[in-house]
């Protein structure tokens, strides 16, 4: 058990990047937008594939309040949840859940990267704090509740 906090762009990305080694059956990741970090990045995008090839029962879960960032900067990511789609699922939270603010991915349901607010980079990296995580879990399936599959996210491949 450990926890590992950070402040800067880089000390979040290596956070992500380290909870994405980690994960091998189940990623859940909550933001508003996905704007800050590495995840339309080809390292992270090679990793969360390699967590959804490695097993057939793996599953990537993103809940989003907006998509825009996803849809315009993010082809890799998205190219990946169309190849995958049976696995990899993009949802949009309810309006009234867009007060939420707290960022955070879960891996596995041990691990932990979360922003204490979007709006700032200081957060913490738990790892094999399944006490920890259990809030978060929490708070996620009630986002995934009332969230919709992501409007705008498909092209049609003309």
């Amino acid at each position: 058990m450990s926890t590992v906090s950070f402040d800067t762009v880089a000390g979040f990305d290596s956070a992500v990047v380290h909870l994405l080694e980690r994960c091998e059956r189940r990623l859940c990741l909550f933001d508003r937008d996905f704007e800050v970090g590495p995840l339309g990045g080809i390292r992270a995008v090679e990793l969360l594939e390699r967590l959804l090839r490695r097993s057939p029962k793996a599953e990537c879960v993103m809940v989003v309040h907006d998509t825009a960032h996803l849809a315009a900067a993010c082809p890799r990511l998205l190219d990946l949840r169309r190849r995958r789609a049976h696995q990899f699922r993009v949802l949009q939270s309810a309006s009234e859940h867009h007060t939420c603010m707290q960022p955070f991915l879960i891996g596995d349901g041990r691990d932990l990267v979360t922003r204490f607010h979007a709006d700032h980079l200081r957060g913490k990296l738990c790892l094999d704090e399944p006490a920890e995580v259990a809030g978060f879990e929490q708070r996620f399936e009630q986002l995934v509740e009332k969230a919709a599959p992501a409007a705008g996210l498909d092209s049609l491949d003309l």
